[in-house]
């Protein structure tokens, strides 16, 4: 019998051969039809405790075969182990003191653009503002003029109802042309 779990291997163990081979067919033999096994009689009982000790007597062969060999392959595991985490262990605490270096580094990176964007903003704010201010006075300036030359010219055209009539007309298209050159600077 030839398989994935076929073992070929014979040593000399605690002074005897132990061929593998054999084993294997032995377990085969052995444990084949074990999941209908029914006692009826004496006589099978006894078989049964015949074939029981010699599977405990197997299964000591195959732990006396492979047990070293496991337990050499333990000690080579815990040891690489070890080798690998006194490598490791620094390594991770470097680079976990990394990660917080780099990511504070970051953080303070971000408040300083942060604190950069925030005075942009106070700035084209306080600029806004004083334009605005700039604006309205101009306006009112303007408002202002514009009231007063009214008034001198009701009062100089007072006798004269069609000349009063002509500047009124004047300060209505002068309003106006004001009107949509404020509108035209405040959209700017």
């Amino acid at each position: 019998m030839k398989g994935e779990n076929y073992v070929d291997i014979t040593k000399k163990r605690g002074g005897t051969m132990v061929n593998v081979e054999q084993l294997q067919n032995q377990v085969v033999k052995l444990v084949e039809g074990s999941d209908m096994l029914v006692i009826s009689t004496r006589q099978e009982y006894e078989a049964l405790c015949r074939q029981e000790d010699v599977a405990v007597a197997i299964k000591k062969q195959v732990e006396e075969y492979f047990g070293p060999d496991i337990k050499k392959a333990h000690e080579l595991h815990k040891s690489l182990t070890g080798k690998r985490k006194a490598l490791v262990d620094p390594l991770d605490k470097f680079i976990s003191v990394c990660k917080n270096v780099c990511g504070g580094f970051l953080a303070s990176e971000q408040r300083k653009e942060q604190e950069r964007l925030d005075s942009i903003r106070r700035e084209a704010e306080r600029i806004r503002a004083e334009q605005e201010a700039k604006i309205a006075a101009e306006a009112a300036a303007i408002r202002a003029k514009q009231e007063a030359e009214r008034k001198a010219q009701e009062e100089a055209f007072r006798n004269s109802p069609e000349e009063l009539a002509k500047a009124k007309a004047r300060l209505e298209a002068e309003r106006l042309a004001q009107r949509r050159n404020s509108s035209a600077s405040e959209r700017a």
